[in-house]
């Protein structure tokens, strides 16, 4: 079947754009780590936005992840970290994140089919908005900035999913904001680690001895599951990435 015509959008932070299908983006380091969590077994992510809210599940039970200027916050399970959350896959737990950025951008988008996306599940996210999609359908590649500005990790990330939707075939009309995320991944794609290692804020975690964290975000299409966000609560829908 011939895919349908989609109008691709790209918007840097939250707010202002509707669209039928959203994609979140926040590779550095939200988005990542949902997709680790979830793969290493925890059952679901509970996207909040307010620490308070993080501590009121965790008392119910849940473990608690999350950070502030990328520091785990205190009294937190663990920091937003993809690699730090692997451990938490074998307690059979879900877990509440609640970051700087990221798990606000999660929630912001009710009504819409929401997947959460980064490089390591590019390819597998694409072939899940394709397969939602019908023609006309909207497609918002959304990043979630850095305290209210944008991010250049996102806008790399974001074109890497661009640049698999195209892969797939998929007939895309882009707006400016969404060629400017395709050209962005054209100039990282050769080195995926280099390019995120120097935005500021892979600089940033890099100082705080985060590197490898950026460096596991960085890999493309390491994995083939797709995660679906309904009502703030993200799970994993795997899946095989179409020859």
């Amino acid at each position: 079947m011939k895919p349908p015509m989609l109008p691709l959008r790209y918007r840097a932070l939250p707010g202002g754009c509707h669209a039928e299908i959203v994609v979140v983006v926040d590779v550095l380091r939200a988005s990542t780590t949902v997709l680790a969590a979830l793969e290493s077994g925890v059952p679901s992510v509970h996207a909040v936005a307010e620490i308070e809210d993080a501590f009121a599940m965790g008392s119910r039970g849940m473990l608690v992840a999350g950070e502030r200027n990328g520091i785990r916050v205190a009294g937190f399970d663990y920091g937003n970290s993809p690699l730090e959350i692997a451990a938490a896959g074998g307690t059979g737990r879900p877990l509440v994140l609640c970051s700087t950025n990221g798990s606000r951008a999660m929630l912001a988008h009710d009504g819409a089919i929401v997947l959460i996306g980064c490089i390591r599940n590019a390819a597998a996210t694409a072939r899940a908005v394709l397969d939602a999609a019908k023609a006309g359908d909207a497609v918002l590649l959304q990043g979630s900035g850095q305290d209210g500005r944008p991010t250049e990790e996102d806008a790399i990330a974001a074109g890497a999913i661009g640049a698999a939707l195209a892969a797939a075939g998929a007939a895309l009309s882009l707006d400016a904001e969404a060629n400017g995320a395709m050209a962005a991944w054209v100039r990282a794609s050769a080195a995926p680690a280099a390019a995120l290692l120097a935005t500021p804020h892979g600089r940033y975690l890099a100082s705080l001895g985060l590197t490898d964290d950026v460096l596991y975000a960085s890999v493309l299409d390491a994995s083939r599951n797709v995660v679906r966000a309904r009502d703030g609560v993200l799970t994993l829908e795997p899946r095989r990435v179409h020859d």
